[in-house]
């Protein structure tokens, strides 16, 4: 459902909103922590780690999916 309202929310102003990110590393930034990039790695247990940008398109970056 989030990935969906991102979806819809992002192809709202698609330019502007493509890579649109905003906010730090962790969760309500506890612990503190600087802001993250696109390039920033996300771990995963089960599968190997995705940089922040790869998870942003469905379109892009190895993932190939839209919704109807």
């Amino acid at each position: 459902m989030v990935d969906r309202v991102y979806t819809i929310w992002q192809g709202l102003d698609f330019e502007t909103r493509e890579w649109a990110l905003d906010g730090t590393l962790t969760l309500v930034d506890v612990p503190p922590s600087r802001n993250a990039t696109l390039n920033d790695a996300m771990s995963f247990e089960f599968s190997p780690d995705i940089t922040i940008k790869q998870a942003m398109s469905p379109t892009k970056e190895g993932c190939c999916y839209i919704y109807s």
